[in-house]
């Protein structure tokens, strides 16, 4: 299991680079200090919509942003549970219940 935390810095954000593979890496588990190295990153453009102010539910999640968390749960291989908004404990949508 995941649990994305600071999604609320890329609050309002227009765009972001996000690491989706690397150029030579079969698989990231693969990954090594020496392989990283000398890996080269392939960037996909994310694009962000959503300024958090508060939300419990998944609903409370724009496409942008859910788009953003099926990407890295495809990546990492493992379910999300939860998704960090704000700075405070209580600030988490759960998305398990």
């Amino acid at each position: 299991e995941l649990v994305i935390t600071k999604m609320d810095v890329l609050s309002g954000m227009k765009q972001a680079k996000v690491c989706t593979v690397y150029e030579g890496v079969e698989h990231w588990k693969t990954l090594t200090r020496g392989t990283l190295e000398k890996a080269i990153p392939v960037l996909s453009d994310q694009f962000f919509q959503q300024y958090f102010s508060g939300g419990e539910h998944r609903n409370d999640l724009d496409d942008s942003t859910w788009h953003f968390v099926q990407m890295v749960r495809s990546g990492a291989g493992c379910p999300v549970t939860g998704i960090g908004i704000g700075p405070e404990r209580n600030q988490l949508i759960w998305l398990n219940k």
